[in-house]
């Protein structure tokens, strides 16, 4: 049964992953024979909260649940404080079917969803800045 809109934000990482949920900055540690190689990179639960935020101000109706998914593709770990926390390939999917969320008015997802594919279709360009920038970095 759907329960609302799900924001994902993916990653694709090799190594370990390491931070604590609320932490500005992760780790990406990547072991190879006797040399490691450590990388910060933002939290993604705090990326996809501002994601999230801007789903709700196109949806304009609290009344829609929203709710927010971190994935890590490839071959990687996941550190202790952010087991449960965040979802490795496959397990998405249980994430997303064991979500609980208040019952809803189904009309209220369809509104909201029309909104965001119209919004979505109104701000191709930016979303095309976005791709440029990312593939930049």
């Amino acid at each position: 049964m759907p329960w609302g809109i799900a924001v994902v934000e993916t990653k694709n990482f090799r190594g370990v992953i390491v931070g604590k949920p609320h932490d500005q900055h992760w780790t990406q540690v990547i072991t190879s024979g006797s040399r490691k190689t450590t990388k910060r990179f933002y939290n993604p639960i705090k990326q996809n909260r501002r994601r999230e935020s801007a789903v709700r101000q196109v949806v304009a109706d609290e009344t829609v649940v929203i709710g927010g998914f971190v994935v890590f593709t490839g071959d990687v770990l996941i550190g202790d404080a952010l087991r449960g926390v965040v979802c490795i390939d496959n397990t998405i999917i249980q994430s997303v079917s064991n979500y609980s969320a208040p019952m809803f008015n189904s009309g209220s997802l369809d509104s909201a969803w029309k909104r965001l594919v119209e919004n979505n279709a109104q701000n191709a360009g930016r979303r095309d800045e976005h791709l440029a920038f990312v593939v930049k970095k």
